[in-house]
């Protein structure tokens, strides 16, 4: 009798020995799929934070100088370019609109350039003593205003969008 109630707990045990395994193997998926989920918030982040020190690095370089080196063109391009897949359309709005700016005043500098300065406010400065390129001489100090004012934004622009 001893005999026949072990191997009826035996036969149960074994019985649920399969569905405790399925249990046990579904929390365990469970815990790496929110594992995985906070890794991929966090290199998400990771990428937005790259991207904005790029363009705070950026705004910092031309307030000082006034210039934008080739180099730091191809980088602000390249990171509003991955900024695309990253940001969500308030913070995309913004880059768009600071990306035309930027390549304005990247485009007019390139043409101070070539007629001996070195700054776009250069090229403002020579149109507005020329008769009818007055208006030209104001877009650009507008423009290179503008792209002045970008870095006080910047933080509040991008702060929402970099919380976990």
């Amino acid at each position: 009798m001893n005999n026949i109630g072990i191997d009826k707990i035996i036969a149960i045990l074994q019985g649920l020995l399969v569905p405790v395994i399925a249990v046990i193997t579904t929390y365990i998926a469970y815990q790496q799929h929110k594992i995985n989920k906070q890794r991929e918030k966090r290199e998400s982040k990771q990428a937005k934070l790259a991207i904005y020190r790029k363009l705070k690095n950026f705004l910092s370089h031309y307030n000082r100088q006034e210039t934008i080196p080739k180099e730091k063109y191809d980088e602000i391009k390249d990171a509003i370019a991955e900024a695309d897949f990253l940001f969500p359309e308030d913070i995309l709005a913004w880059l768009d609109e600071f990306e035309r700016a930027f390549e304005g005043v990247y485009d007019w500098q390139e043409l101070a350039k070539e007629n001996g300065g070195t700054k776009a406010i250069d090229l403002s400065y020579k149109y507005d003593d020329e008769e009818g390129m007055k208006d030209t001489a104001k877009t650009i100090g507008e423009a290179v205003d503008k792209l002045h004012d970008y870095q006080f934004g910047i933080k509040d622009i991008f702060a929402k969008s970099m919380k976990l």
